[in-house]
């Protein structure tokens, strides 16, 4: 009767494992781990999991190694990770050059719309920039404090948090800025190594919240 009940028990915690996965992207927290174009892996995983705790049965054996699930589960509930800040972009030193696999097939953009991701703004600055120049556009991102003034920087993740990239323009302006606090930047583009917001005035910078997926894809 107690191998029976361990059995069950191991079927249970399939079945809770693979409500977690579904639950991450329900709540929305599936950002702090991976890109959200993986979002539907998680669930897929998800269903495949909890419909094979449903068909199980207790009186065949469970692999030992199915407590091990327990892990991860700990770990999500109970360490959900920070969103990457100011400490780690100041890791990444100097400017962060586009690679060349992202500039690859990049020759011809679309006109630079009101709003930009700073990311963008790194790629066209390094591929257009005579056609950015002096270009009017919001950004958002985190402020972050650098010898020669303020960045607003965003990291960039392909995959997952593990391969995040940090990309910041350097913002030409007197304003008192908050590490790691977020805020709309509205500004003039000056291309070069490392893009730069001119800030007309301070009304140009308004603090916000944390966007729900604060990472670019």
């Amino acid at each position: 009767m107690g191998e029976v009940r361990v059995r069950q028990c191991g079927v249970v915690l399939v079945g809770v494992f693979a409500l977690g996965l579904v639950w991450l992207v329900a709540v929305g927290d599936v950002a702090r781990y991976l890109a959200p174009r993986f979002s539907w892996l998680l669930i897929a995983a998800g269903v495949v999991l909890f419909g094979a705790a449903i068909v199980a049965r207790a009186d065949r054996p469970v692999p030992r190694m199915a407590w091990l699930l327990l892990v991860p589960l700990a770990l999500v509930w109970l360490a959900q990770p920070h969103q990457l800040g100011s400490t780690v972009a100041q890791n990444h030193a100097g400017a962060r050059q586009p690679a060349a696999s992202e500039l690859r097939g990049k020759s011809a953009f679309a006109p630079l719309g009101e709003t930009a991701g700073i990311r963008e703004l790194n790629v066209r600055a390094h591929l257009e920039p005579e056609n950015i120049a002096g270009k009017k556009v919001t950004v958002r991102g985190f402020a972050v404090r650098a010898e020669d003034g303020w960045r607003l920087t965003r990291f960039t993740i392909s995959c997952c948090a593990a391969d995040a990239m940090a990309y910041s323009v350097r913002l030409d302006t007197n304003a008192a800025l908050s590490e790691d606090a977020w805020y709309e930047v509205t500004g003039a583009v000056s291309p070069g190594q490392e893009p730069v917001l001119a800030v007309a005035a301070s009304r140009d910078i308004s603090a916000i919240g944390v966007p729900e997926d604060p990472y670019e894809h």
